[in-house]
């Protein structure tokens, strides 16, 4: 078989405008090739007008995607049918809008982004790392991270200087990854344990971790593991 899909290559069949979601994925994620005239199980149909063809492809993509991608089109031959190959590149400015909705590549289909994967695209593409960004809130105490940090490199006390070097404050401001090692959080990520049973419908036990420091987080993590191995 010449053809076969995979996460970096999408066969089409003729036609339809669900391509331009695996534009907007390739776009954001990673360079893709999507090859009409092809059916999903490998089989060449072929295209007859390929002009026009790829000429309805580039209007379609100019006209919905924004931004607009980097993309290129040639027609090729294979056991005797026109073939029309849509290479698209991974792209500077993502993410990449398909009707004000961003995807991403799931194996060999490409589904909607979700809000977080979305917000980790824009900060990626702006150089703005999450960890990075301040937060607003101020009133944080890092009990769990002096602990853990006399014990490994016995500093005497845990200073704002010391907060300034470890990328866990920005002049006067905590950022993400400071309120992510305080004692207590806002930040709506956590662990979910589970002791599964017989099967993974079956909870033996469960138990989920949030709103603490990431310290505290692993701690647990490793208690509630160590209870059954």
């Amino acid at each position: 078989m010449l053809f076969e899909e995979s996460k970096e290559l999408e066969l089409k069949e003729s036609y339809s405008n669900s391509f331009l979601k695996t534009v907007s994925a390739f776009s954001n994620e990673r360079d893709g090739k999507i090859i009409f005239g092809v059916k999903d199980d490998g089989k060449i149909i072929g295209i007859d007008d390929d002009h026009s063809f790829r000429l309805r492809i580039e209007n379609s993509i100019n006209d919905n995607i924004r931004p607009i991608p980097s993309f290129s089109l040639k027609m090729e031959v294979f056991e005797g049918k026109k073939v029309i190959i849509l290479d698209i590149y991974k792209g500077l400015d993502f993410p990449y809008f398909y009707k004000n909705q961003a995807y991403r590549r799931s194996d060999t289909s490409s589904v909607p982004a979700d809000t977080y994967q979305v917000r980790r695209w824009i900060m990626e593409s702006s150089n703005i790392r999450f960890d990075r960004q301040v937060t607003e809130s101020s009133d944080f105490t890092f009990s769990k991270l002096e602990e853990a940090l006399k014990k490994e490199i016995g500093i005497e006390k845990l200073t704002k200087d010391t907060l300034r070097t470890m990328g866990l404050m920005v002049a006067a401001k905590y950022t993400n990854a400071g309120e992510l090692f305080a004692d207590t959080n806002e930040i709506n990520v956590g662990v979910d344990a589970v002791k599964f049973g017989d099967n993974i419908s079956q909870f033996l036990k469960r138990e989920t971790i949030t709103n603490t420091s990431i310290l505290e987080q692993f701690h647990k993590v490793e208690d509630f593991f160590d209870q059954f191995y």
